[in-house]
């Protein structure tokens, strides 16, 4: 038998997702996001138990660099050893976008002005290597997932291969080329970074599980363009004229500046989803479902993944689509519990009828009597229009925990 259990865990207005997928005494351990805006005591509480049941990380993954998704990335990794951490890339310049919607910790200044070297070069970390994604092009109805290959008759729960046995992808070279010239000349690589384009995806346990990661391509929005020009003129202050020397306290009130001028409201930044789950083939005989504090069923094979979504835009066409043609309806057919994006927001939320609606489980995740979030008519429509109409409440008072039992014959 593989078990998979895993708990979104009660931090509040943010995430902090983790579990592990089990066979016998081999133990997979992932993380997806780690962060929160409401109190930290929730969020390190959560740290705490994590770390109390795992001594370790396989996967980590960080669906995009707005604080309430990273700011317990350091608590988290702090004497903790982790194998993979899988981030998306974005440009420096939008990087700097995200000084101005904070009160930045000297912590998130080091993470923004460099995620990679903030992660490989830090002392009190232990993280064998980083994976950096980017979407290339999503605009054409043939850029998908690859669908598996069902595991042979010799891929048995009996003999296992070790952990990460399949990520079936050359690194991108092209893709190197160009972080190289947008982080700067000085930019040094490390040998324990690797870029990757979509389509991406890893497999475990003899295919028996699947990580199947998608990523919007945030292209180059005008409001970007014309904040980088008032940008350009601030290096002008600096020692060095070198973007990576505006990640300093001291400019982060020009840098706000400069982005209330330029840009109305939040950019539509992209967000890393991953989907992961058992993948149903001749060799399994039953999943089975467990949900805490909710609902126990066995299942259709089918409906047995979690589709992570973090703050993905999903509301218009051309986010919507491109999601959606990526996943296709293998996957989402076989998705159990969806993450609903950016904690239930209206702008992010494609209201039914849409491909979406025959989902079993949707999560929230919010701060407690937050105003915003979730949308009460996101959520409205999510308990009338969605053919199941189960709707899970994850904040800093209620976690969620499920298991994923799968047999052999």
């Amino acid at each position: 038998m593989i078990e998979g259990e895993f708990k979104f865990y009660p931090v509040g207005q943010g995430c902090f997702y983790g579990g592990s997928i089990k066979k016998n005494e081999e133990e997979f351990v992932i993380v997806y996001d780690c962060g929160t805006v409401s109190s930290r005591k929730f969020l390190l509480d959560s740290i705490t138990k994590f770390k109390r049941i795992f001594k370790k990380i396989d996967l980590l993954m960080i669906s995009h660099f707005d604080e309430d998704h990273v700011n317990g990335l350091s608590e988290l990794l702090t004497g903790i050893t982790c194998e993979k951490v899988i981030i998306p890339y974005y440009s420096p310049i939008t990087r700097l976008t995200l000084l101005s919607n904070y009160d930045s910790s000297d912590e998130y200044i080091s993470f923004l002005k460099d995620p990679v070297s903030y992660l490989l070069n830090t002392d009190k970390f232990e993280i064998n290597e980083v994976l950096i994604i980017q979407n290339e092009d999503d605009n054409n109805s043939d850029f998908k997932a690859p669908e598996p290959k069902s595991p042979t008759e010799n891929s048995n729960f009996e003999n296992l291969k070790s952990a990460f046995d399949l990520i079936q992808k050359e690194e991108d070279k092209d893709f190197k080329s160009k972080v190289k010239i947008q982080e700067g000349k000085d930019y040094v690589f490390s040998e324990k970074a690797k870029y990757y384009s979509l389509p991406f995806k890893i497999s475990i346990y003899n295919e028996f599980w699947e990580f199947i990661f998608y990523l919007k391509n945030f292209g180059n929005p005008t409001e970007i363009i014309n904040f980088q020009r008032e940008i350009e003129e601030l290096l002008n202050k600096t020692k060095d004229n070198k973007l990576s020397s505006l990640f300093d306290k001291t400019f982060i009130p020009n840098i706000k500046n400069i982005y209330r001028k330029h840009i109305n409201g939040d950019l539509n930044y992209s967000s890393l989803s991953v989907f992961h789950g058992p993948i149903a083939n001749e060799n399994l005989n039953r999943i089975r479902v467990s949900i805490r504090n909710s609902f126990h069923f066995p299942i259709n094979r089918r409906k047995s993944g979690t589709l992570l979504t973090g703050d993905s835009f999903l509301k218009k066409d051309e986010d919507y689509y491109p999601f959606y043609n990526y996943y296709s309806s293998y996957y989402i057919d076989k998705t159990l519990l969806f993450q609903v994006p950016h904690h239930g927001s209206w702008n992010n939320w494609r209201f039914f009828p849409n491909e979406l609606s025959n989902i079993p489980c949707y999560i929230l995740n919010y701060g407690h009597k937050r105003k915003k979030h979730p949308n009460k008519y996101v959520l409205r429509d999510l308990l009338t229009n969605s053919i199941f109409k189960n709707v899970l409440h994850n904040h800093q008072y209620q976690e969620i925990k499920y298991k994923i039992r799968i047999r052999s014959y």
